[in-house]
């Protein structure tokens, strides 16, 4: 019996192969005969409250892959267990209805936090790995599980910078948070890969030296280089460096694998060719046939529910009837800079495109949707010399900036204090935290803001239209000291300041209508 199999109970099959459910994707995924697994996004689930109950409604598709007895685990955005607050027991109560909705066999979140102070990062942020960051954590998750009725695996992130005075590597804060709480892990390899590259490492050796005995499943993913660093995107394909790390790890430990791609999503012939590298190399049956045979067929509608190049189309359309213009005079979001590498001026997607979607999604329904509502950031004035790097050139890599610091979190409030002022660098301007690196900080800061432009020009494209091509810059210096309340909020403030024409229910787009109903 191989070690996963006793630790872990096996909830999937070892050899499983899955991928990520995504509406864009989904009727791909149902013609996936032998589909081990799947994943969604646990927080882009519709739900309904009542005095006495909380209800989830599963999309019909999901529910198939369900009903025919594909394991579907319920993946976790915005929990922020790594907070050094409280985590939100509404929340946790979402995610345990999704998981008895689903009839899952576990549930996974990440090992990051994703607010702090009430200000949203929009992205999964690294703790600190010392042991009041480790407190925190294994409390956030004693009140999790408390909740489930599954086991709880956490995900290692993708990250380009590390605390100042960190108190344990990775593998030895892992391994310290596995004996101490019971939780299983999902390790991303791509994650793992993209650490290890970025910081001149072994990547096989880091991954071996995590706790690979606390595995539940690992997730495999595609990035690209930009400004000198590996960015993992999850909307490129996988590369042969992960796809070979992918390979020799499995090779000595048989684990469930599952694709994730949040974007910019291939034509089908593409991600089932994906799904067949994964397989060939990882030594697991391939799980394409029946939509090879279909797309063969000349049935390529019944395996490609929504063409997001179609969509961005008809987003366009719409668009151009409230400006009096024509399709033809705007270009389609994907077309105006707005997604692919920094460094070309665009949106480096967050380690979870569909999950940053999904943290927003959450927000909406906490606010009001108008301009200027949600959670206040209360900071205080910044000196004159403060240096922000929210709006700094997207830098390559440089060494740590070495400022006096006292490291060491000595406790709750001031790793409380120490997450808010991060979050306050990262997306409202706050001035850089000593001890950081600055290049890493302000290629995340960047990166944040120009996520930020993509998901309102994903949801807005007659804002696009009204500001023509320089929309992505004239958005990030807008937002550079405005930290994120949601982003309808967002594109109703932007648009109020430029003297556009406030974004309308008809002119949201029709791939934002697809994904929330």
């Amino acid at each position: 019996m191989s070690r996963f199999r006793a630790a872990s109970g096996a909830p999937i099959a070892p050899a499983a192969l899955g991928i990520g459910w995504r509406p864009e994707i989904s009727g791909v995924v149902a013609a996936l005969d032998g589909l081990g697994f799947c994943e969604v996004i646990t927080e882009t689930l519709p739900w309904t409250r009542s005095r006495r109950s909380l209800a989830i409604t599963v999309p019909d598709e999901l529910a198939a892959l369900r009903d025919r007895g594909v394991p579907v685990i319920p993946h976790g955005v915005a929990l922020s267990l790594g907070g050094a607050e409280p985590v939100d027991p509404d929340r946790v109560r979402r995610t345990a209805a999704a998981a008895r909705a689903l009839r899952a066999p576990l549930v996974s979140e990440h090992i990051a936090f994703v607010r702090a102070g009430g200000v949203e990062a929009g992205h999964l942020l690294p703790v600190p790995r010392t042991r009041a960051a480790l407190d925190a954590l294994a409390d956030n998750i004693s009140r999790t599980r408390d909740e489930l009725d599954v086991p709880l695996a956490l995900e290692n992130i993708a990250t380009l910078f590390d605390w100042p005075g960190d108190e344990y590597t990775e593998a030895e804060f892992l391994t310290e948070l596995v004996e101490r709480t019971g939780v299983l892990l999902l390790i991303d390899i791509a994650n793992v890969y993209a650490n290890a590259r970025n910081r001149g490492r072994d990547p096989l050796a880091e991954l071996t030296r995590l706790p690979v005995d606390r595995i539940a499943y690992c997730h495999i993913a595609g990035g690209h280089v930009a400004g000198g660093r590996y960015h993992d995107t999850h909307t490129d394909p996988v590369p042969p460096e992960v796809l070979d790390l992918a390979a020799e790890f499995t090779a000595t430990h048989p684990v469930p694998l599952l694709l994730e791609r949040d974007g910019n999503y291939p034509p089908a012939p593409e991600l089932l060719a994906e799904l067949d590298a994964i397989a060939a190399a990882t030594g697991r049956p391939r799980i394409t046939a029946t939509a090879w045979t279909r797309f063969a067929a000349g049935q390529q509608n019944s395996i490609q529910t929504l063409d997001y190049r179609a969509t961005a189309t008809e987003s366009a359309a719409i668009a151009g009837a409230e400006l009096g213009t024509t399709a033809g005079d705007i270009a389609p979001p994907n077309q105006v800079g707005v997604v692919g590498s920094a460094v070309a001026g665009e949106v480096v997607p967050s380690a979870h495109v569909g999950a940053a979607d999904a943290v927003v999604a959450v927000d909406e329904c906490r606010s009001s949707g108008a301009a200027g509502s949600g959670p206040q950031v209360l900071a205080t004035a910044r000196p004159a010399a403060a240096v922000s790097v929210a709006a700094a050139p997207h830098g390559g890599p440089g060494p740590a900036e070495q400022d006096a610091i006292d490291p060491a979190v000595a406790g709750p409030s001031d790793l409380a204090a120490e997450q808010e002022a991060l979050v306050l660098t990262l997306v409202a301007g706050g001035e850089f935290r000593p001890g950081f690196d600055r290049g890493a900080v302000s290629a995340t800061a960047h990166a944040l803001l120009r996520k930020r432009a993509g998901e309102v020009a994903q949801r807005f494209p007659v804002l696009v239209a009204g500001c023509g091509p320089d929309f992505t810059d004239r958005y990030i210096a807008w937002a550079a000291h405005r930290p994120k309340i949601s982003t309808v909020a967002d594109a109703a403030a932007f648009a109020a300041e430029h003297g556009l024409a406030a974004p309308s229910a008809r002119s949201r787009s029709a791939w934002s209508r697809f994904r929330r109903g």
